[in-house]
């Protein structure tokens, strides 16, 4: 009889989850990351174009630094999750409850900010390529 060796094992389907999981949020990271370097290549294109910055344009521009800001808490919120859940394999400690919630709720974070940094990504974008201000500006005074 031949004893199949532990490389050649086929992966447990808790440790396929695992590794979609770790994959998953690898791929909500670089998305995030992505959007901030939309943000830099608006601001870059501003500069280039050159001549006065119209004010919607530069309410675009604010827009998009604050969807840099929702990377950072994305990033913050994730990693908090994955060094926990670590630090417990690590240490081989029974989860509780409370690390159970507490990692809900930064997942929910991290949704929320990925949520609020796309819609910041998208409405600041169209504000700095559009050569005129939009219409529901002008109820703010922006013109």
């Amino acid at each position: 009889m031949v004893v199949p060796r532990t490389e050649d094992a086929p992966p447990q389907p808790e440790e396929w989850g695992y590794d979609l999981l770790l994959y998953g949020h690898e791929q909500i990271l670089r998305g995030s990351d992505t959007g901030v370097l939309v943000a830099f290549a608006a601001i870059a294109f501003q500069q280039i174009r050159g001549g006065e910055t119209p004010p919607h344009a530069n309410a675009g521009f604010g827009i998009l630094l604050f969807s840099v800001v929702m990377c950072a808490v994305i990033h913050f919120a994730m990693g908090n999750v994955y060094v926990g859940r670590a630090r417990r394999l690590i240490l081989q400690r029974k989860e509780k409850r409370r690390h159970t919630t507490l990692r809900g709720i930064c997942m929910v974070i991290a949704w929320i900010a990925g949520i609020v940094q796309l819609v910041c990504i998208i409405l600041g974008l169209v504000l700095v390529l559009m050569p005129e201000p939009p219409t529901f500006l002008a109820a703010w005074g922006i013109e």
